[in-house]
């Protein structure tokens, strides 16, 4: 990290600290007793650069500087962030999918940027919320249309996401009814 963004990360994390608790306290129990849940677009924010570092120290994949996130959400909870989640393009070739929806070349490359990718969903690790995740899905994804809308005059009308298996079981995209 060079040393002019490490500056004005710090600063931001003080002015953020003054607005969002940063805390690693454990936050354990059932989603009825966490509410209400706050969510903020951070994209073009202030909030933008804690959703970078938390992506950056606490998902597997990491965040770079070359991350195009289109849409990047933080949640919080009492005014502490617990999760971060964002979406992106789609990827061009997956043919999973591709076979799912039943579109050859053509269509895709005519409809593909209406297809959106939850390319980041992390719960803070001292987060343990019994269905938070799936919770937090729906929600998002709701925002998200309109966000989408007003960001590139059009509704995204599928939503796809890569879940590790080795890692992960996804099961919170099942209790949402993802396929």
């Amino acid at each position: 990290m060079n040393e002019l963004y490490a500056t004005a990360l710090k600063r931001w994390k003080q002015q953020l600290e003054r607005e969002i608790e940063i805390s690693t306290h454990a936050i354990e129990g059932k989603r009825h007793e966490f509410q209400p849940l706050e969510i903020i677009n951070t994209n073009r924010t202030e909030y933008e650069a804690l959703w970078d570092e938390d992506i950056r120290k606490y998902h597997y994949l990491g965040c770079d500087k070359d991350d195009r996130s289109k849409d990047k959400y933080l949640i919080l909870y009492k005014n502490a962030h617990i999760v971060a989640i964002s979406y992106n393009r789609a990827a061009l070739r997956v043919s999973v999918r591709d076979t799912y929806i039943g579109w050859d070349e053509k269509q895709k490359l005519e409809k593909l940027h209406q297809v959106v990718n939850n390319n980041r969903f992390l719960i803070l690790p001292w987060v343990k919320i019994k269905n938070l995740a799936s919770h937090l899905l729906s929600r998002t994804l709701k925002l998200l249309q309109k966000d989408w809308c007003e960001q590139y005059g059009m509704l995204p009308f599928l939503a796809e996401t890569f879940v590790e298996y080795s890692k992960y079981k996804g099961t919170c995209y099942l209790a949402v009814s993802w396929k």
